[in-house]
């Protein structure tokens, strides 16, 4: 997943790739999944684009080349647990 998330930034106009290169590792081991931090560094210099129009289109790639590879986001997960042996009504 990390190697698919650089590629795909690396691929965005806008995004710095020579001196500031972007970088990805594992912020956190959740309850069930595996969160990414995520940095690059925009050209700010280039007017032509805006640094938003940027993050938007790394997002945009990044999730489009995860999904092509196979990874998927999770939902947010809630568990219920009914320790008093009682049926749980669902209507």
């Amino acid at each position: 997943a990390m190697k698919v998330i650089l590629k795909a930034i690396e691929g965005i106009p806008g995004v710095l790739t020579d001196a500031k290169c972007p970088s990805v590792w594992i912020s956190n081991l959740a309850e069930s999944t595996l969160n990414f931090q995520v940095n690059f560094w925009v050209d700010t210099f280039d007017r032509s684009r805006s640094d938003w129009e940027t993050k938007s289109q790394a997002i945009i790639a990044v999730l489009e080349a995860l999904d092509q590879e196979g990874f998927n986001l999770p939902a947010r997960i809630i568990e219920i647990k009914n320790y008093q042996g009682n049926s749980l009504k669902t209507s």
